[in-house]
């Protein structure tokens, strides 16, 4: 697989028709300024980066010690069930009245492919918690 490659001169910009790789004593002076060995080469190539992020917020249960969960956020990229990547909040608030499940999905060319906001209790039957057949 190729990529495309450009080599300028630093000083100028000027573009350079020789390969970048040639030794400094080699290489003919910059058609636009003369400067010889100072080259900058670049790389036309494209990245995206993908991140996720997820908060848990947790409270003493009470007497008895340990800790109990009262707020799971998570924010990010990730696959969806057809491999492609969306958007996604969700919001799990155990400390509002009554405690919400709020959950934000979007696809890359942003259509909202779900968008829910619903007291806790209500939220059954999904994700981990569908019944197994």
């Amino acid at each position: 697989m190729t990529h495309p490659v450009s080599v300028t001169c630093s000083r100028c910009g000027a573009p350079l028709i020789e390969a970048g790789s040639a030794p400094e004593a080699s290489r003919p002076p910059c058609p636009g300024c003369g400067s010889i060995g100072e080259i900058s080469i670049g790389f036309d190539e494209g990245m995206t980066i993908r991140e996720s992020a997820r908060l848990q917020v947790k409270s003493p249960k009470g007497p008895n010690g340990g800790m109990r969960e009262v707020r799971d956020l998570t924010t990010g990229s990730y696959r969806d069930a057809t491999g492609q990547f969306v958007e996604k909040l969700r919001d799990i608030d155990k400390t509002a009245v009554p405690p919400r499940y709020r959950e934000r999905v979007v696809g890359a060319d942003g259509t909202v492919i779900r968008d829910v906001d619903e007291p806790l209790e209500k939220h059954q039957g999904h994700g981990s918690a569908k019944p197994r057949a």
